[in-house]
């Protein structure tokens, strides 16, 4: 069967067949970048197991691969057409590739490397037109409302692609002195990088040679004018030198006319973060302007970080700075430089590595492989062991900062992070204050005294090189603009006040919530029972509890048990242990911001879903176990009324109890409590 299919992943996410659109819905649901994630691997096979723990990372190997397999089923059902592509079997999964489908990053991809094979000087013209259809065929960012890692990374490596294409292009076209023509290209490279020095240079340059000094000078005076607004800079010194070359030169005629527009991006402020967005552009801008500091996002897991963060770099790169990103990972006692290992052969640092000498090329070698393949090992003097910390940190210095190009580099999981990438920053602030650079750390939450992030940001902290900005819980108004925002039917007060109940304004609690409501609108009104759970809110709790110590995970499974709310009397009657012990275990569990103090030795569930997730996790045997320990304890703590315990408090026991399977000890205490009502005597007859 023919199918003709016109597959856009450049600037949207689009799948058609003759003008008719085969994928409905937001290209960033977990169909569509599953779809792209195939068409990006076309025609090679992916392992399913890969697959289920990219998609899945947070949920358990057979989770994953049960989600994976719902996935697929739900394509075959909304999308046949779209499933016929699919070459699966039980082990992988293949996008099958073919003639009649016109794919725009498989176009451009094979635009370049045509391009490739045309060096030789009699196909100059065949090597221009085939950079000149790869241009053309880059309509924008690859999948840009996604944010996932593996989308982060091909967006980076495609984005680099173009710009490098413009660069052929623009330097083919100066060579055989078709300067005209690379200003067109030249104007697309500044667009990309409107606040990049090195395209504000190149343009100016190129309106000079063909004597639109006018032009030249008009750019100057926007960009000049931007840069001070946007980053508090003035321009650098090339762009200043050719701008007084140009005031002495007669201006010659030319007939060129160019657009005055400027094409500076607004930035969008992400929905209930508007304090937090202002300081991280006025972070931004001082760091710019030449102060280098670090700003670490904090909030309870779920609260955003990443997100905001992600967005923030989008809006960096869109100012023209380099942005770097890399996240740590989860180890208590990390690798030396992890956190700035992976950024050293970063495509946007290739320049700068070039103007690199041998030692500190030859130092930073040692941290990353990926840097010694791309640029093979120059032979640099062997130094003093003593001496080798300070070359690597003059390396990393002169690589990760730019008198010019003002850099952001984006950690995520910071408190992960290792001590010898804080004692660069150290290294950084006492030696280069002024660098222009920004780092960004996304910090989740933990107990981190038995982990180096605690002790290493505390020095910071103190010398006031670390601002930090908290992202708190969303309002019942933020809540319910995030959930008319991220769902795809209007839902009524009532709805969204449940939403916020049970959210507790927590942001990702809020979207899977409004997902689940958007697939399954029937579970409406019970958001909290055991088949109303979304999977990927019981894996961010599981992920969330697998740090804690043994000691601090048995408290929370009782406190499951308890309720809602619980006493610090209460659990030391079920675990019988020390109050040492309880409070250093109760002390972990507020720090991680898991409990919250609710009163006077009272604690409380910052999150009833927590609570939920927690209590699903435990066996059967185990679960009854701990309700009969409950029982007998709150029994204990339970004060002696007139009909031998108060009412409420025996129903309370009673519940437990039945919990537990005791039937005898349930029914003691529900007579109890039938026997304080009017009538409670009668209905317990007629029940028995």
């Amino acid at each position: 069967m023919t199918l003709n299919l016109h597959i856009q992943l450049l600037g949207d996410f689009s799948i058609s067949k003759d003008g008719q659109e085969l994928l409905s819905g937001h290209s960033a649901t977990r169909r569509s970048l599953l779809l792209a994630y195939l068409l990006l691997k076309r025609n090679h096979r992916q392992s399913r197991e890969q697959i289920a723990y990219l998609f899945w990372k947070d949920s358990t190997d057979g989770q994953a691969r049960s989600n994976l397999r719902s996935l697929l089923t739900a394509l075959r059902r909304q999308a046949p057409m779209l499933a016929a592509c699919l070459r699966v079997d039980e082990t992988h999964l293949c996008w099958r590739n073919d003639s009649t489908q016109v794919i725009d990053v498989a176009e451009f991809e094979s635009a370049l490397e045509r391009a490739a094979t045309f060096g030789q000087a009699e196909k100059i013209e065949t090597l221009i037109d085939a950079l000149k259809q790869a241009i053309a065929l880059y309509t924008g960012e690859l999948l840009p409302a996604c944010y996932e890692d593996w989308v982060l990374a091909e967006r980076q490596r495609l984005q680099t692609a173009y710009l490098d294409a413009l660069l052929w292009l623009i330097d083919l076209l100066e060579k055989n002195d078709r300067n005209q023509e690379a200003i067109r290209y030249a104007e697309l490279l500044w667009q990309a990088d409107p606040l990049r020095e090195t395209s504000i240079f190149l343009l100016m340059r190129l309106y000079a040679s063909v004597g639109d000094r006018a032009q030249a000078l008009s750019l100057y005076a926007r960009c000049a004018r931007l840069l001070v607004e946007e980053l508090g800079v003035e321009p650098g010194s090339a762009i200043e030198e050719l701008h007084r070359r140009l005031l002495q030169e007669p201006e010659r005629a030319t007939g060129t006319h160019h657009n005055e527009e400027s094409p500076g991006k607004v930035a969008h402020t992400p929905i209930g973060r508007a304090e937090q967005w202002g300081n991280l552009v006025e972070s931004w801008r001082s760091a710019s302007a030449g102060a280098a500091h670090i700003v670490m996002l904090t909030g309870e897991a779920g609260a955003g970080k990443s997100y905001l963060a992600h967005e923030f770099c989008q809006w960096c790169s869109a100012q023209g700075a380099v942005v770097l990103s890399t996240i740590c990972p989860q180890a208590r006692a990390p690798v030396a430089y992890v956190a700035l290992a992976s950024l050293l052969a970063s495509n946007c640092l290739a320049h700068r590595i070039e103007r690199l000498d041998a030692a500190d090329l030859a130092s930073l070698q040692m941290l990353s492989p990926a840097l010694r393949r791309r640029h093979p090992v120059r032979h640099a003097e062997a130094l003093p062991s003593q001496w080798q910390q300070l070359r690597l940190h003059q390396a990393l210095t002169a690589l990760l900062t730019d008198p010019v190009s003002p850099t952001l580099i984006m950690v995520d999981d910071a408190q992960w992070c290792d001590e010898q990438s804080f004692e660069w920053l150290h290294y950084l602030f006492a030696m280069e204050p002024t660098a222009r650079l920004l780092v960004l750390m996304a910090v989740g939450e933990g107990g981190f005294e038995e982990i180096p992030f605690q002790r290493a940001s505390a020095a910071l902290f103190a010398k006031g090189h670390v601002r930090q900005i908290e992202l708190p819980p969303f309002s019942f108004v933020e809540t319910a603009r995030l959930v008319q925002s991220a769902s795809s039917q209007p839902l009524d007060e009532r709805t969204i006040e449940r939403l916020f109940a049970v959210s507790a304004g927590n942001p990702f609690f809020v979207i899977e919530l409004v997902r689940m409501l958007d697939d399954a609108p029937a579970v409406k009104s019970g958001l909290l029972t055991d088949d109303a759970l979304p999977t990927s809110i019981s894996a961010l709790v599981i992920r969330r509890l697998s740090g804690l110590s043994q000691a601090a995970r048995h408290l929370l499974e009782i406190a499951a048990v308890v309720g809602a709310q619980f006493t610090l009397a209460l659990l030391r009657r079920v675990e019988r242990t020390t109050v040492n012990a309880l409070l250093e275990g109760l002390d972990e569990l507020w720090r991680c911001g898991l409990i919250v103090e609710a009163g006077n030795d009272i604690y409380a569930f910052r999150h009833e879903l927590v609570r939920q997730v927690i209590y699903r996790q435990l066996s059967g045997v185990r679960r009854r176990h701990l309700h009969q320990r409950v029982a007998e304890a709150t029994a204990e703590l339970t004060p002696v009324g007139l009909n031998g315990v108060f009412a409420d408090e025996g129903n309370l026991i009673a519940e437990q109890y039945a919990l537990a399977g005791n039937i005898r000890k349930t029914t003691d205490f529900y007579k109890v409590f039938m026997q304080s009502y009017p009538g409670g005597a009668s209905f317990l007859r007629r029940s028995s």
